[in-house]
C-alpha cells in the first residue's frame, strides 16, 4: 500500500498547478466555450474543497503544528478574483446560465475572501455593468421618443439586453 495520495493517485491535480490554471485562463479571456470543464468541475470542486480546508487551516487553528492544510484566505481571495475575471469577461453574453451557477458556488468563499476584491474586482465590473446599463436606458428612450409604429422588434431586443444585465447583476 502506497504511503502518500501522491503516491496512491498520481494523476490527482495539485491545488497549487489547478490555482495557476484558473489564473492563467482568466488572465486570458477565455469564453466559457473554451473552459467548460474549468467552469462546470474545476471551480465549483475548488470552492468547496478551499472553504472546508480553510476552516482547518492555520488561520484557524490554535496550534499551527496540528494543522493538516495549508489553505489560508489567500487561497481564497485568489480563486475568488479568478472567477469574478471570468464573470467579467463574460459579461453581456447571451446564454450564460452557468455565470449563476458559478455565482452560487462561490458563496461560501465570498466572506473568507479579502476585502481588497472589492475594490479590484466588484467595482470594476459593477462600473461595467453601470456603463450597459446607461445604455440600454439610452436606447430605450430612444425607441420611446421616436413613437413609430414598427417598434416591436427594437422593445424585444431592449427586453432582451435588460434580461441579459438582470442576469449579470
Amino acid at each position: 500500500m502506497p504511503d502518500t495520495v501522491d503516491e496512491m493517485c498520481p494523476e490527482m491535480p495539485h491545488l497549487d498547478g489547478l490555482m495557476k490554471d484558473i489564473g492563467d485562463i482568466s488572465e486570458s479571456g477565455a469564453r466559457y466555450t473554451e473552459m467548460p470543464q474549468v467552469i462546470e468541475v474545476i471551480l465549483p470542486m475548488l470552492c468547496n474543497y478551499l472553504s472546508y480546508w480553510w476552516a482547518k487551516g492555520p488561520e484557524n487553528s490554535p496550534n499551527a503544528a496540528n494543522c493538516c492544510t495549508t489553505v489560508t484566505s489567500e487561497h481564497l481571495s485568489l480563486i475568488l478574483g479568478n472567477i469574478l475575471k471570468i464573470l467579467n469577461n463574460n459579461l453581456g453574453i447571451d446564454n450564460a446560465p452557468w455565470m449563476k451557477r458559478l455565482a452560487v458556488y462561490t458563496q461560501p468563499i465570498i466572506s473568507k475572501a479579502s476585502p481588497d476584491l472589492l475594490r479590484t474586482h466588484f467595482l470594476p465590473t459593477l462600473e461595467k455593468l453601470k456603463k450597459k446599463t446607461v445604455k440600454v436606458v439610452a436606447e430605450e428612450e430612444l425607441l420611446r421618443a421616436e413613437s413609430r409604429a414598427d417598434t416591436q422588434e427594437a422593445e424585444l431586443q431592449i427586453l432582451d439586453e435588460f434580461a441579459v444585465l438582470c442576469r449579470d447583476l
